[in-house]
Parts: structure tokens; C-alpha cells; sequence
């Protein structure tokens, strides 16, 4: 009794051992499972990245659309340089009602010029600080589309061809005064006289090493070519698209080419952009 009962042990025993090929198969199906799981949890990152990005724009939005009911319908212009120590951007502008929208607890602090700074920066935007001299800089994302400032597009008016962004500076056109620096009275957009607003574009993505916060350089890009650093192949930073915050204050999450209208192009050449990048309507 007791060798039939050893002998049924051990044949059991063989019968449900796994063989080479069986093994094979469950490694292989592992690793199988390990993969997509891999991929889905980079995917899943990227969407968090993204989606954060997506959230900036919208407290961006509602900061300038406080600084804009707080200057006379003004829409902030993208930078204006007196020197190299004397700088403002859109940023600078805003960053003061952007710190008044995100104050909910009338018990705490505001928050600080630091967290501040961090809402400018997409999370997928990974590209170090720039350091200028010996002082590192903070980076931004997030630039305007450009205005010429140049005839016919000149003063800016809802018939212009190019973007929202006017670029005031000493070093370059000479158009600026030190009354404008100092009262904020230069000409600007007035929101109210733009016709079509859900198709303009009043901010976009630029990952760039020079879009540095509070500070004139980056704060306009000028072309769908401009979006991305030359180190960042286009098809791998988000998917190849790029988030638009509209004049109405919806964002969009669209491949440039989707940008430029009909009869645009994209490239390098802003001129030949029409569609969201410019202020006129129906183009």
C-alpha cells in the first residue's frame, strides 16, 4: 500500500511540472504584460504632464483677464525693455492678479513669487535653467504670438495680420518713452474691439532654453517653426502638438499645421501664417 501510494506521489509530481517550452511560454507572456504596462504607465505620466500644462494656461488666462478689467480693457503687451535691468513681459504683468486668483484662504499667505514662477513652466517642459553670467534663470513656457508694430498692422487695430504680442523696446525700434515704462500707457489691444476671440491664439508653447521668466527674451514666438528647441525632435514632445490658450479663454490641443487657417502655412516664416496667429477675423 504504502510504494502504490509513493508511486502514484511520484508520478503525480512529473504530470504537473511545467516543461521548457511551457516556461518559456509564461516568460515570454510576462514580459509581454510588462511592457504594455510600461508604455501605458509613460503614457499615463505624459497625460499628467500634459494636463498640467493645460491647467497653467488656464490660471494664466485668468490673471491677464483680471490685469486686462484693471487697465482699461488693455490686453498686456509681451514685453517692454528699457535696458537690460529695466525689463517687464506679460508674465511681470500678471503675475500680481495671478497671485490675487490663487489666494482662496483669506488666513494664509499669498503664494510666494517662487510658486508663482513654477505655473509659467509646463511640467513636459524638462529643459534646464539658463544661466546668464553667474545667475541661473528660471525658465518659462509660454510666449505670445508677435505683433509686427510695423505699417499697415500699426496702431494695433482688429484688422491687423499678425499676432496679440507687442514687443516695446529701446534697444530696437526706439518707439519707446520713459513715460510709457513708467505709467504703462503705451498702446495696447482692447479687448472689447477683437471680433473673433475663440480664434485667436493669446498664448502658446515655447520650449526654449532663452524664454526666460520676467524677462523680454521668449516672450513672443514667432513662428509654428519656433515651438520647440532644436535639441527636441517635434514628434516626441507631446505627441507633436501644442496648446493654444484662446482670447476667449478656451484652450486647444492642436498639431500646428491645424493653426495656420486654409490658406496659411506653417514654417518659419511668420508672414505666411494666417488662421489663429493673426487678430483678424475669418481668416
Amino acid at each position: 500500500m504504502e510504494k502504490r501510494y509513493m508511486k502514484l506521489i511520484k508520478y503525480g509530481a512529473k504530470d504537473a511540472a511545467f516543461s521548457i517550452k511551457e516556461l518559456m511560454i509564461v516568460i515570454t507572456v510576462v514580459a509581454v504584460i510588462g511592457s504594455v504596462a510600461a508604455v501605458f504607465l509613460l503614457k499615463s505620466k505624459g497625460a499628467a504632464k500634459s494636463s498640467g500644462c493645460e491647467n497653467n494656461l488656464r490660471q494664466i488666462y485668468t490673471a491677464s483677464a483680471m490685469y486686462t478689467e484693471s487697465n482699461g480693457k488693455k490686453l498686456p503687451y509681451a514685453s517692454f525693455t528699457k535696458d537690460d535691468a529695466h525689463q517687464t513681459a506679460w508674465d511681470s504683468l500678471v503675475q500680481t492678479y495671478m497671485r490675487a486668483a490663487m489666494k482662496t484662504d483669506p488666513n494664509r499667505p499669498p503664494p510666494s513669487a517662487t510658486t508663482i514662477s513654477k505655473l509659467f513652466l509646463c511640467p513636459a517642459d524638462t529643459l534646464p535653467g539658463v544661466v546668464w553670467g553667474k545667475k541661473s534663470q528660471p525658465r518659462r513656457t509660454y510666449s505670445m504670438t508677435p505683433h509686427t508694430m510695423q505699417a499697415p498692422n500699426w496702431p494695433p487695430s482688429p484688422t491687423n495680420s499678425t499676432g496679440l504680442g507687442l514687443v516695446w523696446s529701446f534697444r530696437k525700434t526706439g518707439n519707446a518713452s520713459v513715460e510709457a515704462y513708467t505709467t504703462n500707457k503705451v498702446p495696447a489691444f482692447l479687448v472689447d474691439t477683437l471680433l473673433d476671440p475663440k480664434n485667436i491664439i493669446m498664448f502658446t508653447e515655447q520650449v526654449k532654453s532663452n524664454n526666460v521668466v520676467f524677462n523680454s527674451s521668449g516672450s513672443t514666438v514667432n513662428y509654428t517653426g519656433n515651438h520647440l528647441d532644436s535639441s527636441i525632435p517635434s514628434e516626441t514632445f507631446q505627441e507633436g502638438r501644442m496648446y493654444y490658450l484662446m482670447l476667449d479663454g478656451h484652450v486647444e490641443y492642436l498639431f500646428p499645421d491645424q493653426t495656420v487657417g486654409a490658406t496659411g502655412e506653417i514654417g518659419q516664416d511668420s508672414k505666411k501664417h494666417q488662421g489663429l496667429w493673426t487678430v483678424r477675423p475669418g481668416d
